[in-house]
Order: C-alpha cells, then structure tokens, then sequence
C-alpha cells in the first residue's frame, strides 16, 4: 500500500479517508460513527465516539494493525462529559496526554492522564 499523505473525513462524517501521497486510489482508513471526533498521532488515530454503544468511549486504531484500542469508555452518556457537537479530541505531540473539551458553553477542558 502506498503512503498515505493526507487524512480527512467524508462528507457524511462516517469514514476517515487516507489519499495515499503518490495520488493512487483513495482508501478508507477508519468507519466511524457520525458524530466521532478524531486526532492524528504518528502511529495511529485517536477516536471520540459519542455513538458507541452501550456507552461513548475514546479509542486509538493504530495504523500498525488496523484495529482500536479502547483508552477511555464514559461512566455515564456523553452530555455529561463531553459536548455534542464538534468538539475536538487532541493528542500532544509526545502521544502523553489526550485532552478533549467537556462543555462548549463552560469551556471546560478534560485532561486525560495515564492512557497508556
């Protein structure tokens, strides 16, 4: 498989497509559901799922092997921690701290410690 060179998501907020960076045929990376907010690592995709069942959950899905890893499943549903709408998750550069935004109206921000 080609490098890819640029990730983004479809229209429709499903799928994460890779464009490999030799401009061979789109693929897609990661199908996710509509309202999942992601952050690119160097080894792999870190996911907020708010429609992960039974309860939202954040995961990685390493590039590695292609499969999701869960580093943090939600005690209650996602209103009560983290924004509906397209709140961001982040990763720092270092991949030691994951941080997403709790409440867009209290500006709340969650930081994430010892996910690995």
């Amino acid at each position: 498989m080609a490098q890819v060179g640029e990730y983004y998501a479809t229209a429709d907020g499903r799928r994460i497509v890779g464009r490999p960076s030799d401009g061979s045929e789109e693929i897609t990376v990661v199908q996710k559901g509509a309202r999942t907010t992601w952050s690119l690592a160097p080894n792999g995709i870190y996911l907020l799922d708010r429609d992960a069942k039974p309860k939202p959950v954040i995961e990685f899905f390493r590039f590695a092997d292609g499969k999701r890893a869960l580093i943090l499943s939600f005690p209650k549903g996602a209103g009560d921690y983290c924004y509906y709408g397209d709140s961001p998750v982040a990763v720092s550069p270092d991949g030691r701290w994951l941080y997403y935004e709790r409440d867009k109206f209290e500006g709340d921000i969650m930081l994430v410690e010892n996910f690995r």
